[in-house]
């Protein structure tokens, strides 16, 4: 009958609504990052001393800008403050561990390099290479007498710990519960972790695929997830770079990333040209897709509820295939429609069915 809403009624509007909010900034500070990410990757492309400076203070004054348009000039000022503190210091710390990670000839020194450069954003890290549905333990950063240490050369089958499976599946960061049943008996057991707190898990992507995942928790600290995102982002790209130079046996003695590569008998067979095209043209879908989420949120929340993305978004989506067509497919033979995996993949949730029936498909 209308009426006064009740204070309860009106509260739970107000919760209703400012969660709202929060995913939506969640959403937008996600896209943010990952356009984050593939800038530094494309730059580490044409070399990183000279690039990176350059890439922060593009990426860092973009999102700023988003953030002071979105949620006011006093945040926006706090984080351009913060900027201009630590960036200079996280630049350096992570060229040291670029150049190291870079540098390293075999599989216990590239993963000793990675390892080491997780202090700054995780209490205690350890690697897995992933083979044929099996992990296995290649290092640990905890202490000497930590149980964990006897996990190293230990092999797990992947479908006994869904958490590192969901990392390896979707090719995305996964943050689990440090359980038995999310990471595994022998994982949980080793980490002394009994469905206490989280774990944080980092695929490397070698590619395209998945070699291995990084292992992290916090100590008193929250893990900063977003450092260790990038980190690894370099350190898949100073694997992809070794092995491009020295073949499948770049780096000495990971049997798991060999066998993973090795795989890959169509990618192996295209040239270094068509490689680097299908490169650049995964990280132009990724740049595309992301930039949609980040600037187009309420197309993207009211699609996605709707299950009509193609038309909430239709102008962005066929500027975007209109330009992949021109840049990548026309001129690639071997071309692969990224551009349409990632709208499934990040638009839609991997869910093709929330770009609606009027979405055209891929296009080829």
């Amino acid at each position: 009958m209308g009426g006064t809403p009740t204070p309860a009624e009106t509260t739970s509007a107000l919760q209703d609504a400012i969660a709202d909010l929060k995913n939506t900034a969640r959403e937008q500070l996600s896209a943010a990052w990952q356009i984050h990410v593939e800038r530094v990757q494309e730059r580490l492309l044409e070399g990183w001393a000279q690039q990176i400076e350059r890439v922060f203070d593009e990426r860092f004054e973009d999102l700023a800008a988003r953030v002071e348009e979105q949620f006011q000039r006093k945040l926006a000022g706090e984080l351009a403050s913060a900027q201009s503190r630590s960036k200079r210091e996280l630049t350096e710390r992570l060229n040291q561990s670029f150049r190291r990670i870079a540098a390293a000839e075999t599989a216990s020194g590239w993963s000793a390099a990675l390892l080491d450069a997780t202090r700054d954003f995780a209490a205690i890290a350890a690697l897995f290479f992933v083979s044929t549905e099996v992990l296995r333990c290649e290092a640990v950063r905890a202490a000497e007498d930590h149980p964990a240490q006897a996990l190293i050369g230990r092999e797990i089958p992947l479908g006994s710990a869904p958490a590192f499976a969901s990392a390896v599946d979707s090719k995305d960061p996964v943050v689990a519960f440090r359980s038995p049943g999310e990471l595994s008996e022998p994982v949980a057991e080793a980490f002394g972790a009994k469905n206490e707190g989280r774990a944080y898990l980092f695929p490397l992507l070698s590619r395209q695929r998945v070699v291995a995942v990084l292992y992290c928790e916090p100590g008193e600290q929250p893990v900063d997830s977003n450092g260790l995102e990038l980190l690894c982002a370099l350190a898949a790209n100073a694997l992809e770079e070794r092995i491009r130079s020295k073949g499948a046996s770049g780096l000495i003695g990971i049997s798991a990333i060999e066998s993973a590569v090795a795989r890959e008998t169509p990618w192996a067979s295209l040239s270094r040209e068509e490689q680097d095209m299908h490169l650049r043209a995964q990280r132009f879908a990724r740049v595309q897709v992301a930039e949609m989420r980040l600037y187009k949120a309420g197309a993207v929340k009211a699609g996605r509820s709707e299950g009509r993305l193609y038309e909430s978004l239709r102008e962005d989506i066929e500027a975007g295939r209109q330009e992949f067509y021109r840049q990548f497919i026309a001129t690639c033979p071997s071309m692969v429609d990224y551009f349409h995996l990632e709208l499934v993949r990040t638009l839609a949730n991997d869910d093709a069915s929330l770009l609606g029936p009027d979405y055209p498909g891929p296009l080829v």
